[in-house]
């Protein structure tokens, strides 16, 4: 799953939340993206598989998905 932190109706924090107490798709993992100066401590924080930094790399976006949505 890919995370955005600031999103127009939600916010990743609050959306991570309520992923995390759905047992359905809590163990799903998330890589967040986001511009935020600090990414990594905020992916740490919510428990977050990986990061990627806006503007977004496609190459390293590609293998993050490659990583966590094995075909």
């Amino acid at each position: 799953m890919l995370l955005d932190l600031e999103m127009p109706e939600s916010d990743g924090w609050s959306f991570r939340r309520e992923q995390l107490a759905d047992p359905a798709i809590a163990s799903i993992p998330v890589v967040l993206m986001s511009g935020v100066h600090n990414v990594r401590s905020v992916a740490a924080s919510l428990g977050i598989a990986d990061f990627v930094i806006k503007p977004i790399e496609l190459a390293r976006l590609l293998d993050l998905v490659r990583r966590y949505a094995p075909s």
